[in-house]
């Protein structure tokens, strides 16, 4: 026995249609200037948590400091 699934919509237009974008996020921005720049010792502090080259956990000394 064979079927077939019929998949009709519910609605014929979306209901994100009438939908007006936000203004970009800034992080995206942060992180695509990150990625643009050709410096060798860039560090990229836009994730929270940092590691060590020996992967220990790193606290930025500001944080530090504050905490």
């Amino acid at each position: 026995m064979e079927y077939t699934i019929h998949f009709m919509p519910i609605f014929s237009r979306s209901w994100f249609a009438d939908l007006k974008a936000g203004p970009p996020d800034v992080i995206f921005g942060i992180a695509e200037a990150f990625r643009k720049d050709s410096n060798p010792q860039k560090l990229n502090v836009g994730m929270g948590v940092y590691r060590t080259e020996e992967l220990e956990p790193y606290v930025l000394p500001a944080i530090r400091k504050v905490h």
